[in-house]
């Protein structure tokens, strides 16, 4: 009877803790997406608000489902309630722009993660994660034709309506900025699907990390060599960059180069995990490798196209199998 009543005490205070983490997590959320707003323009707060999704996933992934639902109910109010101090700007849009792009998409992801099913050798198996990764690129997609009815609607992607903005900001390089973003406006909507997935990701894996340098993880770190994308991927970008080059200008052009934009993530994450197991074979000299590679992306972007061939063709060339095999040596 004591025992019984012992176990029921430590389940009672592991319910009460998971609880006052989701709420605190929440509460964190919504602190990290509100920072800018306190001190505007300030660059280190608006990267702050980037990883506002880290404290959901932390919560989901070493608690579970139901305490991430409920950091994402807490953070939704706290965000409501901040927005609502904030003269002229809309509750009811900002509220929704979080469940929209944050709350559910997080608890999606944790939920399939957290799927687990027992093989006849008792090993147990966890959902893929490359079906996670097409999960995101499907909706990092919808993301993408939502982005862009709603720029053509409302006459954002018109660079033309930018120009007296820009010469107010600026008036001695108008031009040139003018038409840096005449470049880059047809792509915005393919840019921003892409930054949200990528920014999933890195908060995901993040806190997958510190979950396992704590021993809180419900779920093992997945291998670099687990993510393996179905050839179908490889032949749609074909398809859209062909689409896109024919049909330069046009609407549907721009529609596929968009979608080739965020078709390149997943690549580009084959390719970071080919990288990461070549450095892997160098043991202790790991980390004296992937700063100098990381510093390389960041001065010389142009690197990030030879990461996503490096994906695209790892199917043909196999160098995570191979890199895997010398770094067991």
């Amino acid at each position: 009877m004591r025992m019984h009543t012992s176990k029921q005490q430590k389940i009672t205070l592991s319910l009460q803790k998971s609880k006052l983490v989701a709420i605190g997590g929440g509460i964190l959320s919504a602190m990290c997406l509100m920072a800018p707003t306190a001190v505007p323009n300030n660059t280190w707060l608006l990267i702050l608000a980037c990883f506002a999704n880290l404290p959901i996933f932390m919560v989901g992934l070493g608690y579970g489902i139901y305490p991430a639902i409920l950091t994402c109910l807490v953070a939704t109010l706290a965000l409501i309630s901040a927005i609502g101090s904030i003269e002229g700007a809309s509750v009811i849009q900002g509220g929704l722009i979080f469940v929209t792009l944050s709350a559910v998409p997080v608890c999606l992801l944790v939920r399939q993660s957290l799927l687990k099913t027992t093989l006849s050798n008792n090993q147990t198996s966890w959902y893929p994660v490359s079906y996670l990764l097409i999960g995101l690129v499907i909706s990092a997609i919808a993301l993408q034709f939502v982005t862009s009815i709603v720029f053509n609607y409302t006459g954002i992607s018109n660079v033309e309506n930018l120009h007296a903005d820009i010469e107010k900001l600026s008036s001695h390089n108008a031009n040139e900025i003018y038409q840096a973003i005449g470049r880059i406006m047809p792509y915005v909507s393919g840019i921003i699907a892409s930054s949200w997935m990528l920014m999933l990701i890195i908060n995901g894996v993040i806190a997958q990390k510190v979950l396992q340098l704590i021993n809180r993880n419900l779920r093992p770190m997945p291998s670099l060599t687990e993510i393996n994308l179905p050839n179908i991927l490889t032949i749609v970008l074909a398809t859209c960059g062909l689409i896109a080059a024919v049909l330069a200008g046009n609407s549907v052009g721009m529609l596929a180069a968009n979608t080739a934009v965020i078709l390149t993530v997943p690549f580009l994450l084959v390719g970071m995990c080919t990288v990461h197991l070549l450095c892997n074979t160098a043991s202790n000299k790991k980390i004296l490798l992937l700063v100098p590679f990381y510093l390389f992306i960041i001065i010389f972007p142009v690197a990030i196209l030879l990461i996503i061939l490096m994906g695209i063709f790892e199917p043909w060339l196999k160098l995570r199998a191979r890199f895997a095999q010398l770094d067991k040596k």
